[in-house]
């Protein structure tokens, strides 16, 4: 199931104008954001040929027209651009809302009428993975504007002339009960994120160095962005490995994943003592966030935030049989937000809840190991 969060705009970033052009970020925060969303060669099929940062000083002048990418915390650095120009004119994206003060300021700043588009394109958090984001700089008031925003209005166009805003709105739900926000507090559960996860993602993460698909092994570096670990990264370790069988005739994905399963096989047993050690004390301790079977196996295991969407989701359905709305709206959006961090077992437990229906997408402020 496509995760299509971004899909508009990632579409109005690569088609925002035409022929060769240049683009600018105001910091790596704003980069990563854009690259987890864009790759290298579909900024290249569009025409963009060149990418650094509105600090790098070390530009040439180039007759051509420049996107810049920035957080309006950074509208200092847009300033200085303006008021040096590089480039012969610009088309502004900003990735949150900015006020009628701050547009003012860009107003004066733009004395030679450089400045063809204002936009904001409304990024609520950097992508780690589909309906996985990282939220930085942002309280649940935040979230919930940004949300708002991207759900009832996708674009808002600045005009500095007459400063003006036009709201360009692409799919309105006819119900605002089709979007919700969960704030869930780390404090809460603080049990989750120190098990030890007997799953290929969470494992992965866990044991190695491992962010943006790439992950750091015996100092040598793989990229799992590829379409077994897409299949497989939900899976138990040991599930993975019986898979591995179907892909041997391809020589070079065998062997990176063969590596990563058997490395993290070793450093799973070295662990599993002590693992079972500390879900049998947590059992006997009765504490109350945790789940198990009556085999006490440790992929029994239930987190809490995986069974409050679970009731919340049941608890919706019935409001909806009971409303009448199923045919009104086509799909409910839940955001969970889990202040504090989150585990990549988190992640899969609501991804098993995930449908067409009821899409649900993680939001924290950081990743826990």
């Amino acid at each position: 199931m496509k995760d299509n969060l971004y899909e508009e705009q990632k579409s109005f970033i690569l088609n925002t104008s035409t022929g060769i052009k240049a683009l600018l970020f105001d910091s790596d925060d704003t980069k990563e954001a854009i690259n987890n969303i864009i790759s290298y060669y579909e900024f290249l099929e569009h025409d963009y040929f060149y990418f650094t940062y509105l600090y790098n000083k070390t530009r040439k002048p180039e007759n051509i027209h420049c996107v810049v990418i920035l957080d309006p915390k950074n509208i200092n650095l847009l300033i200085c651009e303006l008021t040096n120009p590089y480039y012969k004119s610009y088309t502004i994206l900003l990735i949150k809302s900015v006020d009628d003060y701050t547009l003012e300021i860009l107003a004066g700043t733009d004395r030679y009428n450089l400045i063809e588009k204002i936009l904001n394109i409304n990024l609520i958090g950097i992508k780690q993975d589909d309906y996985f984001y990282l939220v930085k700089d942002l309280d649940v008031s935040g979230i919930l504007k940004n949300i708002e925003k991207y759900f009832f209005i996708v674009r808002q166009e600045y005009n500095l002339e007459d400063k003006s805003y036009t709201f360009i709105a692409e799919d309105i739900p006819t119900n605002l009960n089709s979007c919700k926000l969960l704030h869930f507090e780390r404090e809460t559960d603080l049990i989750t994120p120190f098990i030890t996860d007997y799953y290929y993602q969470s494992a992965i993460y866990q044991l190695f160095d491992y962010s943006n698909y790439m992950i750091t092994l015996n100092n040598k570096k793989y990229n799992l962005k590829d379409t077994f670990f897409e299949r497989v990264k939900f899976l138990s370790v040991d599930k993975v490995s019986n898979e591995l069988k179907g892909i041997i005739e391809d020589s070079e994905l065998y062997e990176k994943h063969s590596t990563i399963v058997n490395e993290l096989i070793k450093k799973l047993d070295l662990l599993k003592n002590d693992t079972e050690k500390e879900l049998k004390e947590i059992k006997i301790n009765k504490e109350k966030n945790c789940k198990f079977n009556n085999n006490h196996l440790l992929l029994a295991y239930e987190s809490p935030i995986k069974r409050i969407m679970k009731h919340f989701i049941e608890n919706r359905l019935k409001i909806i049989n009971n409303t009448k709305q199923n045919n009104i709206i086509k799909c409910y959006y839940n955001f969970v937000f889990i202040k504090g961090g989150t585990s990549y077992r988190e992640y899969r437990d609501l991804m098993s809840l995930n449908s067409e229906k009821h899409k649900i997408y993680l939001l924290s402020d950081k990743i826990l190991k």
